[in-house]
């Protein structure tokens, strides 16, 4: 099996075009949201697993492994209680 990296980012159900910036933790993701917006979306925490591909990373498969209940669930952004 190659070796593989995990980077995780916050995206928009219901919009692809709409996603947080990648980073190393769900928890981490939830911190650094970027240019990403609700309006009036629920989130998602989605998963990537990136392999090797001659020298550059490609992505092996991405999953959706959390998401909201309700729109504004959670809060994100450096000023929310993730430690």
């Amino acid at each position: 099996m190659q070796d593989m990296d995990t980077t995780y980012r916050l995206v928009a159900l219901g919009d692809s075009s709409n996603v947080g910036q990648t980073a190393a933790t769900p928890q981490l993701a939830k911190l650094v949201p970027g240019n990403l917006y609700r309006e009036g979306n629920r989130l998602g925490i989605e998963r990537t697993d990136w392999v090797d591909h001659f020298g550059k990373p490609k992505v092996h498969r991405t999953t959706l492994i959390e998401a909201e209940s309700r729109p504004g669930e959670w809060k994100i952004g450096p000023d929310s209680d993730q430690p």
